[in-house]
Formats: structure tokens, sequence, C-alpha cells
């Protein structure tokens, strides 16, 4: 881990480097030729590994003038260098506040986001490489920040993630097309599906617990929320109905190892968690879950995986609900065409048993997700295509339950601010089933951000 991080240290030093070389130091005024040759023997220092000389002729050009921009950035980058994070990062925040040139705006928050790498504040470090990102003046200084930016990720203990999406809905209470349900006879009403939107804001954590050459264990954490509106439309099919009960929480947290067992292109992970939900504001479930997965590297353009999953879920409210369920999948992942296109296959088992008859059942399912790479105008767009069988063996069903889900993502890449990207989600299911609760559609349009890198 530290052999990594410090690889990773000198890359990002080199590549400081690069970028102080291939941009132009600009001052924001008239100086004379004397300054000139002080900051151009001040990277070459840099250049030729010795920090302290940078760091000495930086002080001696600030002496003379604190808004030089250009001594600050020389001397954030020789600060780093000489492993002074802290004095590296206030050097680098004072010339991004001075700077009034993209290019010096640029090279002011990368260093600032090297250095912050070089005092361990990894988090502070990506921040601050997006913001390098947005200033970069052309495309190649960008794929620079960019490429820093996954690099320090690589090596972050800890991994923070967001998301949010917001579209409307023509089912956002998971209600069935019919409004009747018939009992020997007699009519009992049922929830309809309620037009209207959902909003759905996840956050993530992934913390490094311990790393080898060849594994990984973490520590992981998710927290979503999804909120609802009605449209008119829903108040009027029913009357007493409030977004409020549609509200759903979910807290989860786990424990993963990944590793490789020896030299094969195998990697091997054991991963299990807890969770809970709320609905409406109300307790609704706990779960367990397990889960063993074998990823297998069949070429640079192909790879493989078998995954088992189990899980058991209590509904304290409905306790004849609760129910244990175990999974088998296997799928396949294919790059094609020359763009980076890449082709996911996956079918699976899963079986799973309670005691109520409208919960157990058996099901087999797969999907197909195919990402055609960049499109023209920096568009990524995937579309996915799934099918599910159920078998409700308990319940007087003449046939299987057969669910359709259609979808569709487009990340727009090019239209990014620091590194989040706008995308559009369109999506369709459909449930066919001949036990009414259970046949329903629906159809939802989302917009949100995707990081670009």
């Amino acid at each position: 881990m530290v052999r990594a991080l410090r690889a990773l240290r000198r890359t990002c030093a080199a590549l400081a480097l690069v970028v102080l070389a291939a941009a132009p130091l600009r001052s924001e005024t008239t100086v004379a030729l004397a300054v000139e040759e002080a900051r151009l023997l001040a990277r070459q220092a840099l250049e030729a590994g010795q920090p302290d000389l940078a760091q000495s002729i930086a002080g001696a050009l600030l002496q003379r003038d604190q808004g030089d921009v250009a001594a600050w950035l020389l001397m954030s980058a020789a600060e780093a260098r000489r492993g002074r994070g802290t004095a590296g990062v206030q050097a680098g925040r004072r010339a991004f506040a001075l700077a009034s040139t993209p290019e010096a705006r640029f090279e002011a928050a990368y260093l600032t986001g090297i250095a912050h790498a070089q005092a361990s504040q990894d988090l502070r470090a990506k921040l601050w490489l997006r913001r390098a990102a947005e200033a970069a003046p052309d495309a190649q200084l960008r794929a620079v920040a960019a490429q820093t930016f996954q690099q320090v990720s690589s090596e972050s203990r800890l991994s923070l993630g967001f998301s949010l999406n917001i579209g409307p809905s023509d089912n956002v209470n998971g209600g069935s097309l019919h409004d009747t349900f018939y009992v020997i006879g007699i009519p009992l009403p049922i929830a309809e599906a309620l037009p209207g939107g959902t909003y759905t804001g996840a956050a993530t954590l992934r913390y490094r617990l311990a790393a080898s050459a060849r594994g990984v264990t973490e520590l992981t954490g998710a927290l979503q929320h999804r909120g609802v509106w009605l449209s008119d439309r829903a108040k009027t099919l029913e009357p007493g109905a409030k977004a409020s009960d549609y509200v759903v929480t979910g807290l989860d947290l786990g424990l993963t190892r990944r590793w490789q067992p020896g030299d094969a292109p195998v990697m091997l992970t054991l991963g299990g968690g807890i969770g809970t939900q709320w609905l409406g504001g109300a307790h609704l479930t706990d779960r367990i879950s397990g889960e063993f997965r074998l990823d297998h590297v069949l070429s640079a353009r192909s790879r493989w995986q078998f995954a088992l999953l189990g899980e058991q879920v209590w509904q304290p409210a409905d306790p004849i609900r609760n129910a244990t369920s175990l999974s088998a999948i296997a799928s396949l992942q294919q790059q094609t065409g020359a763009r980076g296109g890449r082709l996911h296959v996956s079918l699976g088992l899963r079986d799973t048993a309670s005691d109520a008859a409208t919960v157990a059942h058996e099901a087999v399912f797969g999907r197909v997700s195919w990402q055609p790479g960049l499109l023209p105008g920096g568009i990524a767009a995937e579309l996915g295509l799934g099918l599910e069988l159920r078998d409700y063996g308990k319940a007087p069903t003449p046939s299987p339950d057969r669910r359709v889900e259609a979808d569709l993502a487009l990340t727009f890449t090019e239209l990014d601010y620091m590194g989040f990207a706008p995308r559009v989600n369109l999506r369709l299911s459909r449930n066919h089933s001949d036990f009414v609760l259970r046949d329903s559609r629906d159809f939802s349009l989302g917009f949100g951000l995707r990081s670009a890198f």
C-alpha cells in the first residue's frame, strides 16, 4: 500500500511537471527578464529533482511580489515535492485566488489537488482535480486531470459516491392496472397505479480496511431515499392518498473481501451485509444478505462471472411475509467494436421460500445490456432488456408471471461540470400476471447526474 502510494505521488509529481512545462506560466503584470529567468531556473530545478532550490527561488520571487501567480504555482509544486503537502495546498489555493487566465486557474487547481494528495487528504484532492478538469483550456489538460483523479481514487482508502435522479412516472406506488379484485365473486378495491413523479437520492461509502497485492477488504455503506409527488389525476383516482405514504428510505452496511487465488486470472469475492427499510416513515423490512462471486478474465476483451446470492428478509408488521431467497447468476461481458463498446449478458435462477403464497416463488431471469461506445457529440448510451418468469407455486394462478423491462440511458459527457455530466433515463416495465394485484405497468423518465471520470 505504501509503495503504491509513493508511486502515485511520483506519477502525480511528474504530471505536474508536464503541466508546468506544457502551459507557460503567465504573470499578470509586465516583468523584467531576470524574473523570467528565475522562473525558468525554478522549473529546471523541479525537473532535476531539486525542490529545495525551486522553493528558495519561488520564495525570493514572492518577496518581490506577493501577487506573482507564477511564483505561487512554483511554490506549490516545490512544497509538494518536498513532502510538505499542507504548505503546497496553501500556495496552490493562493495561486488559484489570484489567477485570471484559464491556464493559470487550471495549473493552480491541479497543483492544489496534488498537494492535497501528498498530505493524504484524498477527498479534497479529488475535489480540486475536478476543478482543474473544469478549468482546463483544452482536452489534453482535461485528460491529465481526469487521469490523476482516477489514480488518487484507486489509492484512496475512503471513497464517497452520490447520485440524484428526478422525473415523471405513471406508477409511483407500484399499483395494479386494475382497481378491483374479486374474491368468490365479491369485488374488493385494490391499490391502482397512481401517476406522478419520483426523486431519488443515494449516497454510498467504501472504506478500505486492508489491502495487499492480491486482495482487498472493504467496508461499504449506502443510504437511499425515494420521494414521490402525485399528479392531479392520482388525487382523483385515490382522494385519500398522500405522497408521504410512498416515501421509501433504505440503509445498508456491508463487508466485502476480494482476492486473487494463485496466479490464475481469477478474482473471488465474499461479502455479507445487513439492511433496513422504511415505507411512509414506518418500519417495513430488515434483511441480512451474503454473496460469493467468481470473476474469470478470458481475454483482454472478455470475462465471465458466476455469483451465488442469499438473502433473509423480515417484515415485523407482517411476519407471514418473511422470506428466504437464494439466487445463482452467470454472466458474460464482451467488448465490441473499436469505440469501447461493451455487451453484457446474464442469466439467473432464484428460489424464494415464504409462508405467504403471494411471496414464495421460483424464477428464471435474464438481461442483455449494450453500450455502443462514445457516440457523436460525446453521448454515452446504454440499452438494456430484461425478462423474468415467476412461478408462484403456492398461489392459484394458472400461469407464471411474465415481467419485461426495457431501459435506455444517455449521458452527455461534453456538457459536464467539474466532471459531472447530465444523464437521461427512460424505463418501461410490464408485469403480466393472472393475479390482478401483480398485473402492473410502469413508464418513467428520469434526469440526473453521473461522474464522467
